[in-house]
Formats: C-alpha cells, sequence, structure tokens
C-alpha cells in the first residue's frame, strides 16, 4: 500500500458514512486514542480527517485504527469495503510484481541460459491496423502476392500497441472483446508482453485493476479438467489466492489475455454448450471458455484473443466487438529495429544496407522474427576474419527455418523427432525438382 492509495481509500470509506456517523466517528477517534488525537479534529472535513489519520498513524496504523472504531460503531459494512479495497490493491501489487520478474526480459529468438535482454531496450513500435490492412510491402519478386490497400489503412488509422484498450485506439466502454490477428512472426506476442509491461509498471492501462494473461497452449494441458473460472486464475496466478472471497471480478475492470489461438486444442463450441454463468462452480475447460468469451461468466471482464488469420475464425462473430490487425514493421522500424539490437551502429547501418539490397530480404523483414533472424546471421558474417556474407537467398532462409524448428523445439519442451528431418529432406527433394523445371514456387 501507498500513501495515495491509503488516502484514496479511507476518503471513499468515510464518505459512505453520513454526517452523523461522521460526526461520531471523530468523536470516537477522539475518546479512544485521546494521546494521539486533539478534540481540534472534530472540526476537520474529511480530506483534512484522513490527512491527520495518516499523519499521526501511517499507513498500517491508519487502516487498523479506522477499521477497529469503525467496528466499535458497529458499521461492519463500511469496515469490510475497506478492508476489502486494500486486500484487493494488496492482490494487485503482487500481481504487478509476478508480471513485471516473468516479462521484463526478453530472450528473443532462440533462449541462451544467461543473456536475457531487456524488453525496453530493444522493443520496437509495429503498424497495427484496425480490421484491416496496413501499408507493409508484400509485392515479392518470387511470388507476387500483390499491394496493401493504403488507403483502407488510412481511413482507419494506425493504432500504438499503447492505446489498443483506450477510447483514441478504437476500444469504448461497450466493447469487451478484442481479437487481434496476424501472420505468424508479425510481433503479435510481443505487442502482448509491451502492453502487459506497461500495466505493470504502471506506464499505461491503469483503469485495468487485474490482467491475466494465459497462452493457449497451456490451457491445453487442462482440457480434460474440471475448473471453475476462479480455479483457473487461482491455477494460474497463486498471487490472487483470496479471489475466491473477494468479488472483484464483477467489480473491477479486468482483462483476460489469451494468446495464441492457432495453438487451442479446445472444440471451442460456442453454439454446443449450453450456458454457464457461475464462476466458482467446475466445468469442462471447454465450457468456460466459450461462456467466458460469450460474457455470460462475467459480464464485465474485457477478453483480448490473439490468433493468426485463419484460427481466428473459430471465435463465433457474436462474441467479437472490435478486430485488429498486426501487420509487423514498416521501413522506418526495420532500421530502428536494427539500431537497437545492435550496438555497434556501423555495423548495424551495414546490415541494413545489405538487407535493401536484396529486394526479396527487405520484404521479408517486415517480419520481426525474420530481423532477428537477419540480424543474428549477418552479424555473424560481418565479423568473421573475412567479412563474406550469405551469398544466396537459400542460406539465409535455411537459417530463418532452423530457428523457426528449434524455436518450436524450446517452446514445448519436445524431444528431437525425425519428422523435422524428414520433413526438410522433402522440402529439399521438392525445391530441387521445381528448379530443375523452372518453377519459382510452389505448394
Amino acid at each position: 500500500m501507498n500513501l495515495p492509495f491509503m488516502k484514496k481509500a479511507l476518503h471513499a470509506a468515510l464518505e459512505r458514512l453520513d454526517e452523523d456517523d461522521q460526526r461520531d466517528f471523530k468523536k470516537c477517534l477522539v475518546d479512544c486514542y485521546p494521546q494521539i488525537f486533539e478534540s481540534s479534529l472534530l472540526e476537520h472535513e474529511i480530506l483534512g480527517l484522513v490527512d491527520k489519520i495518516i499523519d499521526m498513524c501511517d499507513l498500517e496504523g491508519s487502516l487498523k485504527i479506522t477499521v477497529l472504531i469503525l467496528q466499535r460503531m458497529k458499521l461492519n459494512g463500511t469496515a469490510h469495503f475497506l478492508q476489502r479495497m486494500c486486500k484487493r490493491n494488496e492482490m494487485q501489487y503482487e500481481l504487478k510484481a509476478s508480471m513485471k520478474k516473468k516479462y521484463t526480459y526478453t530472450s528473443e529468438g532462440l533462449a541462451k541460459q544467461g543473456s536475457p535482454t531487456l524488453f525496453n531496450k530493444i522493443y520496437t513500435e509495429m503498424v497495427i491496423t484496425e480490421g484491416g490492412n496496413g501499408s507493409i510491402n508484400t509485392e515479392h519478386e518470387i511470388r507476387h502476392i500483390g499491394k496493401m490497400v493504403e488507403t483502407r489503412s488510412k481511413e482507419q488509422g494506425v493504432i500504438k500497441s499503447r492505446d489498443i484498450f483506450t477510447p483514441s485506439g478504437g476500444f469504448m466502454d461497450h466493447h469487451r472483446f478484442l481479437l487481434m490477428r496476424g501472420m505468424a512472426g508479425t510481433g503479435k506476442s510481443a505487442c502482448v508482453q509491451r502492453f502487459i509491461l506497461d500495466w505493470a509498471e504502471g506506464e499505461g492501462h491503469q483503469d485495468m485493476y487485474f490482467v491475466f494473461p494465459i497462452p493457449f497452449h497451456e490451457l491445453n494441458s487442462l482440457k480434460s479438467v474440471k475448473y471453475s473460472l476462479i480455479q483457473l486464475i487461482h491455477h494460474f496466478f497463486p498471487e490472487m489466492k483470496e479471489l475466491d472471497t473477494i468479488s472483484c471480478l464483477d467489480d473491477d475492470k479486468v482483462l483476460f489475455i489469451f494468446d495464441g489461438l492457432d495453438e487451442c486444442e479446445l472444440p471451442l463450441a460456442f453454439f454446443q454448450n449450453e450456458m454457464w454463468c457461475n464462476v466458482k462452480t467446475p466445468t469442462s475447460m471447454d465450457m468456460l471458455m466459450t461462456n467466458l468469451f460469450k460474457g455470460n461468466l462475467t459480464a464485465s471482464a474485457y477478453i483480448w484473443v490473439i490468433s493468426r488469420p485463419k484460427a481466428s475464425r473459430r471465435i463465433s462473430c457474436s462474441c467479437v466487438h472490435l478486430v485488429t490487425e498486426v501487420r509487423g514493421f514498416n521501413d522506418a522500424q526495420k532500421e530502428e529495429y536494427f539500431r537497437k539490437t545492435i550496438s555497434d551502429q556501423t555495423l548495424a547501418n551495414q546490415i541494413s544496407t545489405h538487407l535493401q539490397s536484396v529486394r526479396s530480404l527487405d520484404i521479408m523483414c517486415h517480419l520481426p522474427m525474420f530481423c532477428w533472424t537477419a540480424s543474428h546471421v549477418f552479424q555473424r558474417a560481418f565479423l568473421t576474419s573475412n567479412g563474406e556474407v550469405p551469398k544466396t537467398l537459400t542460406q539465409t532462409f535455411t537459417r530463418f527455418l532452423l530457428i523457426q524448428l528449434n524455436t518450436k523445439k524450446q517452446k514445448y519442451h519436445r524431444k528431437e523427432s525425425g519428422e523435422n528431418k524428414e520433413f526438410l529432406m522433402k522440402v529439399g527433394e521438392t525445391g530441387i525438382s521445381n528448379a530443375g523445371t523452372g518453377q519459382a514456387h510452389f505448394k
């Protein structure tokens, strides 16, 4: 608890009292603690009274004394209200501390023991648009995908990650379900990490009292278990262990973040599952999720689901109030990323210039994940004794593919199997076969 919060809590509690109770409260303070409070206290208004109590009793003492006086006056409802406010604040503090510990660092790409990177140091803003396409270049020299419709992005505007849940970002109070889409590697999870860290550090989104990030791939291990919503929160967030005795899900602004819908193994049977409204009674995980998304479990909770485009169709249209799309980096953001992640600015400029000279690589670098790969590959190449860089696209894309496979293995804690080797052999055989026939691309 800090000073601003304690002032707010005491003021809110005492404001609930009528004039007679306020007068009796001040009189009880003077009568019960004459060594602390003088009779002049009777003349203080609520704000002055709160300041005096805190000045004389410190934060913890002021809470204890206020609760004791309220209970002595048989105002147990107001005493409980004050205790509940403080307990909620304590849980929020512990939850934020846990989030800061978890999200302050990023291993970006392949995790290495002992070499985490400060997320704030390398994070680069991405292009996020409301419901449509940004102006990222998707024209490719090998396979023409088509240019993005710039007029649409201009009409809708570009949203900064910090503004996703603010009115200026398009997410008004009557919208409770945000669906964020984006291709693999466009930076969706980084956007989520930015949001969570800003909340935990008090830099933004403070209107959200609790934020609960739950990756879909972690829900998969619970798909055959019956949980209540309260039990689910306890499972992922031990800091919230007293949530069952504190009704905050309906009273406070709460946000659930579910990242990686494409990895979800739940059926999400929106139309088959029956209505479920009890947050304390266990049910199947699929029943729990569909009713949470529909707003049946807690109508005041905000839901943020992050998904690749194809998988996003699994969410019932009736649930979704706003769709945003993460489009990756524009040209300026690519350069900013390299400047942030490569300490040697001369080397950063060399790599950036080289990538711009190869059209396919320049286009692929609108994907933050590919930017990391390119940075990793070309830093090593430029810093070797001969300074040679990969001379073919095959070398670069092969490295990118290997990193993706290793990232998948680390993320899901899977042992090496023959599947990856078989897959790579088939891709290689198909590439050689098509190269012989003059085909530039294949499905």
